[in-house]
């Protein structure tokens, strides 16, 4: 099933399902955004597709009585949900430019990946560069050290950039995304 939106001045699409449901988490595709899909009659605004329950009025964040809550319900999170190591980065709207990510990438390896929302991976990658350079500087050419790191982040930025601008998401800590 292949999808379609209007962002309000031209025809966004064909997209499948999942790359739909990524620019609805994403922000992109709002409750009233007109979207159609194959075998519709007509455009309908996304709050009433099928996609009508990402638009369902969330309840407020919980918040428990400090006066009858004294201690946690329970003493650790059940063994069955896994830690949340990799959260995933949603496409921006607009979407980041992906040759300026590249030259970002490159400049400094790191900063591409810290743009695009890939914090902790860009920060660690920038101080990991500079600490490579420095410890490298007398015992091999710093030159070639520095144009390998500036060709791999460049490379980096560019597969985590165009990921995004097809809507999908991508992992804190992805290198190198398909």
């Amino acid at each position: 099933m292949k999808w379609y939106y209007n962002d309000g001045s031209s025809q966004q699409g064909p997209f499948d399902e999942a790359q739909f449901n990524a620019l609805i988490k994403g922000g992109l595709i709002k409750a009233d955004t007109y979207v159609w899909k194959e075998g519709s009659e007509s455009w309908v605004l996304a709050n009433v597709s099928d996609f009508a329950t990402y638009f369902a009025p969330q309840p407020p964040p919980f918040r428990p009585n400090p006066v009858v809550a004294q201690t946690p319900p329970f003493s650790s999170p059940p063994a069955t949900v896994p830690p949340n190591n990799n959260a995933l980065i949603y496409p921006s709207t607009p979407p980041r430019s992906v040759g300026w990510m590249t030259f970002w990438g490159a400049v400094w390896p790191g900063l591409g990946p810290l743009i695009c929302g890939q914090t902790t991976k860009g920060v660690v990658c920038m101080i990991a560069a500079c600490l490579l350079n420095i410890l490298t500087a007398e015992t091999i050419s710093f030159g070639t050290i520095s144009l390998l790191m500036m060709i791999l982040g460049g490379f980096d930025a560019y597969k985590v950039a165009a990921k995004l601008a097809r809507g999908e998401p991508v992992g804190q800590w992805d290198f190198f995304p398909h």
